[in-house]
């Protein structure tokens, strides 16, 4: 059975909120992409790094930047790969990416066995083991993107935020739409969270990374979560316990109390939620709060 490392995952989160640049894979000025958008929240918010789009089809996008056809012609190695291409080509895209030097990648693309279906979890296999064999820490996929203030990183595809400020508060979740959701509910409240990541299928980085980064860090003080299904539960619980000794709030929003939640959760990220009495049971033993 293979061993939780704690000092890999923290690490690895580290590499996904801190890059020194950006790499978008599957640049386009078709109207509506999601690249474009990501381009706009990393430039609107203040991104210090250079951002490299990617698509060998194109010389140029998003005005007269330049367009690169591949991981090898940048005039550096991509450290954070953002990945919006269609599904059967993610596996192939983060090989290439750890074979050039990447450290992590945000995952949007979707088709890895959400609903359940057959070719869509073998996809889902063959993604895991290409994140195993290039080392990448990797959020998603079927996710929106990530904000961290402390490194003026803004991947997600909200246009309505316009800045970041760092904050007591970090976010993560299995559904971006709700990481956003509760985002906004905290800053129309006052209250400032300084990092929001949505996490998707979690074939790569889990729920008991993010915590364990987030007890290190010193900014985050509440940790606030969205959860359908825990993947590793030794991990998480370990990792709640830890919060609770360095002083750290854990609230959690979680699915599962009724057949139609379950349901949701199965067709979002091919999640089985499994028991909210189990879950509920955990919590009281940890520390955690369920609202």
């Amino acid at each position: 059975m293979k061993m939780y490392d704690k000092t890999k995952a923290i690490e690895g989160v580290r590499a996904l909120l801190s890059p020194r640049n950006v790499a978008i894979v599957g640049a386009s000025d078709r109207p509506g992409s999601w690249s474009k958008t990501v381009y706009a929240s990393l430039a609107r918010t203040g991104f210090g790094g250079p951002i490299y789009p990617i698509n060998p089809r194109i010389t140029t996008v998003w005005g007269d930047k330049v367009c690169y056809p591949g991981f090898m012609a940048l005039p550096e190695a991509p450290d954070h790969v953002v990945i919006l291409v269609p599904g059967a080509a993610v596996v192939e895209t983060i090989r290439e990416a750890g074979r050039a030097g990447a450290r992590s990648a945000t995952i949007f693309s979707s088709g890895f066995g959400e609903g359940g279906d057959a070719s869509g979890r073998q996809l889902g296999a063959d993604l895991r083991a290409a994140i195993t064999e290039s080392g990448l820490a990797v959020s998603g996929p079927n996710c929106l993107g990530n904000l961290a203030a402390s490194s003026s990183l803004m991947t997600l595809t909200d246009r309505r935020i316009t800045e970041l400020r760092r904050g007591p508060i970090a976010i993560f979740g299995q559904s971006g739409g709700i990481v956003t959701a509760i985002y906004r509910s905290l800053t129309n409240r006052g209250m400032q969270p300084g990092y929001a990541i949505t996490v998707g299928n979690e074939v790569g980085l889990n729920s008991a990374d993010y915590i364990n980064y987030f007890i290190a860090d010193d900014d985050t003080q509440v940790i606030s979560c969205f959860i359908e299904a825990i993947r590793e539960p030794d991990a998480f619980r370990s990792a709640c316990i830890a919060a609770r000794q360095a002083g750290k709030a854990i609230v959690a929003m979680k699915i599962g109390g009724s057949e139609a939640s379950r349901s949701a959760a199965l067709a979002h990220t091919g999640s089985l939620a499994g028991s909210l009495h189990c879950f509920d049971a955990m919590a009281e033993a940890v520390g955690l709060i369920r609202v």
